[in-house]
């Protein structure tokens, strides 16, 4: 049985599937991510996060999750995006030493982006500080910081100005002592806007250069980056404040040419109306506010448009959820249509085993016969040697005989006894030396047949008919008339004996008689006859005993068809 064991281990090896294809796949996304790539292609996003649930670790899955979602974010499906954020968050086991808790953190943070996205700040707020708290425990301290950081203008949203105040002194004193002083000198004009909004002017000289001189946004000129023009309107308010009108007027005008979006113009407008309004020019006063309240339009314009976009994007997250509902019933079926698979699998090995086994024990009954031969063979030769030296005896007393009858003149009654008894002896022995060669002959005729017949079945079983054979029988696919043609070309080529006697006329047998006949001597069970042929198992059973009538004229059982057969080359 030791063959069956054998055969089932080679096939769940050969099932198994080591993953490194989707291995490779989730590191490139991965790395696409790091290189603030855009990501699009959700199908494969999708499949790898399947494989992963299914075969890969938990930190695996994971990451799996995490570029689902950030695909999703890609393509504005924001809601899909946090269900896989989510998913992410619920993957991670966070008891296991072994946890990616840097990754956990990024997941946390990205989950509270699109929280501040949809106005729910609180929510925002709640994962900002789950991201920062795994960023610690990750040792992915600037991350932890951000994260820390980000809360900030969710208070702000929820009008909890000194909160937001604090924050973000705080995070910046951090930054700057863990050695982050550019990214930390960002956060300052942000500080600054929020200090002049709650009316305080402490500290603004120092924020407004620490940003100018170490954020890295400004060039050699002093002009900042595009798209953080509303930097000119927090200095402006500041220079305002401090009673500098000309400087003021200067960073409004700055903005309102360069800031070419509904925010930065309808800042630069508020900024200049203000100044004006100091001045006590009333013109320009009217000027600008009208010019700011018409930006301030195009602002919640924009906003509405950004709700519809968000709404939306909630209609595409339940087309999304009905969608991904109907590939979880398509994999339910695969995982069905694959258990199925194996457990056929696991029938033909046990086919295959016990065909194995079988032959093993043929192989183990001819072996005994050969011992029992062999016996026999020594057993004559024992005779024989005793009956020479019966001979032997037989010839010493003849000779003394005649010796005793020339000396003592013995009667020739008793020598013509000796000599008939000596006749018999002598064809005794000579019958028995015939037996001797005639065993010799068919132990050396029998080794001559076995050697002829393990060759035969060594070459049948390595040869392409048979595997074909084998793998039709497996699959249970019906053999086609081309396929039957070749089958019938290997048998006239290598068993021409055999082909003679199951297709003499004499026997009248049917083609498809003829076709078990081939499937029988090339020892396939009935199953798999069956199955090659597009028939049933037991109608194959009730032929065979039909076949073995015509071939050989007997009464016997069906199931003795492929002994005979096996006797035929």
């Amino acid at each position: 049985m030791r063959y069956w064991h054998l055969v089932l281990v080679v096939l769940l090896l050969a099932a198994c599937n080591s993953g490194e294809q989707q291995r490779l796949q989730l590191e490139e996304l991965e790395r696409q991510n790091r290189a603030d790539s855009l990501m699009l292609n959700d199908s494969l996003a999708r499949d790898l996060a399947d494989w992963f649930d299914r075969h890969g670790t938990r930190n695996e899955q994971m990451r799996a999750h995490y570029i689902l979602g950030r695909t999703y974010a890609d393509r504005g499906e924001s809601p899909a995006a946090l269900d896989a954020y989510h998913e992410a968050i619920s993957r991670a086991d966070t008891t296991a030493q072994d946890c990616d808790f840097a990754k956990l953190s990024r997941v946390y943070g990205q989950s509270a982006a699109i929280f501040y996205q949809q106005g729910l700040y609180r929510n925002a707020i709640e994962y900002n500080d789950q991201s920062s708290y795994y960023g610690w425990r990750g040792k992915d301290t600037l991350n932890a910081l951000l994260s820390y950081g980000h809360k900030a203008e969710n208070y702000a949203k929820l009008h909890l100005l000194d909160s937001a105040i604090y924050i973000y002194e705080d995070v910046i004193r951090q930054l700057k002592e863990n050695h982050y002083c550019q990214i930390g000198a960002g956060f300052s004009c942000v500080l600054a806007k929020k200090l002049i909004d709650n009316e305080r002017t402490d500290g603004l000289d120092v924020l407004f250069a620490d940003y100018e001189q170490n954020s890295g946004f400004f060039d050699q000129h002093n002009n900042i980056e595009s798209g953080r023009e509303i930097y000119y309107y927090a200095k402006g308010l500041y220079l305002l404040n401090r009673s500098q009108q000309d400087s003021a007027e200067y960073y409004f005008r700055k903005e309102l040419r360069t800031g070419k979006d509904f925010n930065n113009q309808s800042a630069a407008a508020r900024g200049l109306a203000l100044l004006y309004k100091e001045r006590d020019c009333q013109d320009s006063v009217g000027k600008y506010a009208l010019y700011y309240a018409e930006m301030n339009d195009s602002v919640y314009a924009k906003s509405a448009t950004e709700e519809v976009e968000r709404v939306k994007g909630m209609y595409d997250y339940s087309r999304q959820q009905h969608i991904a509902q109907q590939e979880r019933q398509k994999a339910d079926a695969s995982q069905r249509m694959i258990w199925y698979i194996v457990i056929c699998i696991y029938f033909v090995a046990v086919v295959i085993a016990r065909i194995f086994y079988r032959q093993a024990k043929e192989k183990e009954k001819q072996r005994e016969e050969h011992e029992k031969l062999l016996n026999v063979h020594i057993s004559l030769q024992a005779e024989v040697m005793q009956l020479r030296s019966h001979k032997e005896n037989y010839d010493r007393l003849l000779h003394e005989k005649e010796h005793l009858d020339e000396q003592l003149g013995a009667t020739q009654t008793e020598i013509e006894e000796l000599q008939t008894t000596k006749t018999q002896l002598d064809v005794l022995i000579a019958q028995k030396e015939d037996e001797l060669e005639q065993q010799e002959a068919d132990l050396k005729l029998y080794k001559k047949i076995k050697e002829d017949h393990e060759e035969t079945e060594k070459q049948l079983q390595d040869s392409s008919v048979y595997k074909l054979l084998s793998e039709k029988a497996n699959r249970g696919t019906v053999l086609t008339d081309t396929e039957w043609r070749q089958i019938e070309r290997y048998i006239i080529d290598n068993m021409p004996e055999f082909y003679r006697f199951v297709s003499s006329r004499e026997h009248a047998l049917t083609t498809r008689m003829f076709r078990i006949c081939i499937l029988t001597r090339l020892q396939f069970p009935n199953k798999a006859i069956g199955c090659m042929m597009g028939v049933s198992a037991p109608s194959i059973s009730q032929t065979r005993p039909i076949i073995f009538k015509k071939l050989f004229v007997e009464n016997e059982n069906g199931k003795d068809l492929a002994e005979k057969l096996q006797l035929f080359y």
